[in-house]
């Protein structure tokens, strides 16, 4: 995506974390290259833990929607995982499992971790991530930031 089209990701996706009631979003960029930047989407809200995973799982749709990409400096990682199929395509990442396959037999390295490698894990958006957020006192999930890469 052409550094032209940052603003209209940055107010697409911004649009969507703001439209909770009593949500706070707050963005930034980090990480430029010549084909694009790196924007992180950060909200504040006391919401239940299902309801957080859903509220997330619309924030990285609407990412999606907005034609950016899934990236981050560290890898997808486990968070990412249900939506990299989508972003990468069915058969490139086949062909990632394969190699993982021929160089990690035993499956030892990052199980069922980074990439979505391991069949099975990240089907469900809303599951996969399932006890991984920070939580409040109250029992409510508090603070979680989301990161896309805009460039080609």
């Amino acid at each position: 995506m052409p550094w032209d089209r940052l603003y209209d990701v940055w107010k697409y996706v911004r649009a969507y974390c703001k439209s909770r009631p009593q949500t706070i979003c707050m963005s930034h960029s980090s990480h430029f290259y010549p084909q694009g930047t790196n924007l992180y989407f950060i909200f504040i809200a006391r919401m239940e833990p299902e309801e957080y995973l859903e509220y997330q799982a619309g924030v990285i749709d609407h990412i999606r929607q907005a034609g950016a990409a899934l990236s981050h400096h560290h890898g997808i990682g486990r968070m990412l995982a249900p939506w990299y199929e989508g972003a990468l395509g069915k058969n490139e990442l086949e062909l990632l499992r394969a190699i993982k396959r021929h160089l990690d037999p035993n499956n030892i390295l990052d199980p069922g971790g980074t990439l979505a490698l391991v069949r099975g894990f990240g089907v469900s958006p809303i599951n996969a991530n399932r006890g991984r957020f920070p939580i409040g006192k109250s029992g409510t999930v508090q603070i979680s930031g989301l990161k896309l890469h805009v460039g080609s």
